[in-house]
């Protein structure tokens, strides 16, 4: 499985992901978030077979430069298409295609397995395994995002929630942590990754020092 976040910020948005791939018994890792186009990147969540067909197809569009609002039928077929494409399985094939992209304010394209889609502005937003739980987690930072953040808040803000979310579920989800910004599309570097992990590793601390220091 999979759990992709998107934090806006006021002039932008912060798009995360864990790293894990599960394949049977065997757990690989994979870069789950993608550059669509200038603007915009591409995440999915749901069976391995039926995201990468999909990712396929809707890299392939002749149109794919537009902006999602004048993509989204298109994206839309394309997910039908694919799910008529696949051999017969026993249990249904499973997917969630996330779009983000920025242009005056951040909009997310969510398209399900059976097509139905919801365009969202300038909001939180989290699908995949550990949803509910990073939905939670993001709730203490309500009328703060997007207007009161800044692209590195928003940066250390998602990689806790993806970091937490990992150490809570640990089935499904797994290291490392990747981490897209736009605009402009931008893949953060191993540096600035490692740069958020001690970060987080620092505010962790700090939170348990804070709450050794009410017994005192």
């Amino acid at each position: 499985m999979t759990l992709i976040l998107v934090v806006p910020f006021k002039k932008g948005a912060v798009i995360a992901s864990d790293g894990q791939v599960t394949l049977g018994l065997i757990k690989t890792r994979a870069k789950k978030i993608k550059k669509f186009n200038e603007n915009c990147v591409l995440s999915a969540a749901g069976d391995l077979p039926f995201i990468q067909l999909v990712e396929g197809d809707i890299s392939a569009l002749s149109n794919k430069e537009e902006e999602l609002q004048k993509l989204r039928k298109d994206l839309c077929n394309v997910v039908i298409e694919c799910v008529k494409k696949l051999p017969p399985s026993p249990q249904p094939y499973s997917g969630s295609f996330v779009l983000i992209e920025h242009k005056e304010v951040t909009r997310i394209l969510h398209v399900r397995e059976n097509g139905l889609s919801v365009m969202l502005e300038d909001v939180p937003f989290a699908t995949g395994i550990g949803e509910q739980f990073a939905y939670t987690l993001l709730q203490k930072y309500q009328g703060l995002i997007p207007e009161k953040i800044d692209d590195k808040l928003a940066a250390i803000l998602a990689y806790k929630v993806i970091a937490e979310t990992i150490e809570t579920i640990s089935i499904g989800v797994g290291p490392p942590i990747d981490i897209w910004q736009l605009p402009p599309v931008k893949n953060l570097t191993k540096e600035e990754l490692t740069g958020l992990e001690e970060t987080y590793l620092g505010l962790k601390k700090a939170e348990i020092e804070m709450f050794l220091s009410k017994s005192e």
